[in-house]
């Protein structure tokens, strides 16, 4: 069998086959590409599309089910990765990177102080500058909620701020003012919470 010429066409060297290993390629290439494979799992034939990629031997539904399987059956190490591969995608951080930031922020929230232990599951969440996309802090999920229903506008923040501060309008004030005309003012102070 002949070896490959190589020819240099200055990105570095390539090999330019012999006409005789082209036509095994294609053949090889065909055989991949029509020939059914047969799922170990659950003994069907078929195409190389409905196979798993990087597992020729189990098709894609079979593959799927593995991998529910796996979850269930390990619900710790599944979250931990889960958790590992989206601080890594989206913030380019690594988990031990995030542990470190959240002791040096104490354990607590960057907003509120409080310790952040959500019982319901809920894990710490990266604030970052939607427009910029630089991290800020790590925050409970009340005060992220809050900060994305404010959608970061501090103009509207402050206004909350100064409504908080002012005590809000209670219907009776907006009843003298004339803005909700003949609503029954017992049964609105019958339903307010004290």
């Amino acid at each position: 069998m002949r070896c490959p010429v190589f020819v240099d066409g200055g990105g570095g060297g390539f090999a330019i086959q012999a006409p005789g290993q082209r036509t095994y390629r294609a053949h090889i290439d065909y055989q991949i590409d029509q020939c059914p494979f047969t799922c170990r799992r659950c003994g069907v034939a078929k195409p190389v599309a409905e196979m798993c990629p990087h597992h020729r031997y189990l098709c894609l539904k079979c593959y799927s089910v593995k991998g529910n399987e796996w979850q269930r059956a390990n619900v710790e190490r599944s979250d931990r990765s889960k958790r590992k591969s989206h601080l890594l995608i989206k913030f380019g951080l690594t988990l031990e990177e995030f542990q470190q930031w959240l002791e040096s922020q104490g354990g607590v929230c960057a907003i509120c102080k409080r310790v952040i232990d959500d019982v319901r599951g809920f894990s710490p969440h990266v604030d970052h500058d939607h427009l910029t996309g630089k991290l800020r802090g790590i925050l409970c999920f009340k005060c992220n909620v809050g900060l994305g229903a404010f959608s970061d506008n501090i103009e509207s923040l402050e206004s909350a701020i100064a409504y908080l501060k002012q005590g809000g309008m209670w219907v009776e004030d907006l009843i003298i003012n004339g803005t909700l005309g003949n609503l029954n003012v017992d049964r609105c102070q019958a339903n307010r919470i004290a």
